[in-house]
């Protein structure tokens, strides 16, 4: 399941073409898979937000049965009570899908580290990987080396 953002866009354009089903509510993604040939794409329905991209459920069983291995997603900050995002449509949407997957997996920009943004979307507990930049503090980032399962500090 891979969410809203231009780092989940990101993330689709390197998974497409490979042997892998996405999961998504992101217009934008959704359409460059489709128009690329992915193979196997699943679209997330519901109402369209032109504001964010993403088609939004608010109905608890919005996903229809479906479930991932994986989710991956971002946010505007993340300290260590956990991942922030802004925009709480999204944010409630995404929990939904929180329910449905075995990891999280959270890649933030290394100047989101260490910021408290929006609201509080899941704890650091809760993340299974988090992925960030070269970029970012060390001291900020030395929690997170205990709270998350892995860390992958990009260099």
């Amino acid at each position: 399941m891979i969410n809203c953002g231009s780092t989940a866009f990101l993330l689709g354009q390197e998974l497409c073409q490979q042997d892998v089903q996405i999961v998504t509510n992101y217009f934008p993604l959704a359409s460059y898979l489709i128009n690329e040939d992915h193979e196997d794409v699943i679209i997330i329905g519901g109402q369209y937000n032109k504001a964010q991209n993403i088609f939004l459920n608010p109905s608890p069983n919005s996903l229809g049965g479906y479930a991932g291995h994986w989710m991956f997603t971002s946010g505007k900050g993340l300290t260590e009570a956990g991942l922030y995002k802004a925009d709480m449509l999204t944010a409630v949407s995404e929990q939904q899908m929180l329910e449905q997957i075995d990891k999280l997996v959270v890649v933030v920009d290394s100047s989101k580290i260490g910021n408290r943004t929006g609201m509080l979307f899941c704890p650091s507990n809760k993340i299974d990987i988090l992925i960030t930049g070269k970029d970012a503090d060390p001291a900020v980032i030395e929690p997170f080396k205990m709270a998350v399962r892995k860390f992958y500090w990009f260099k």
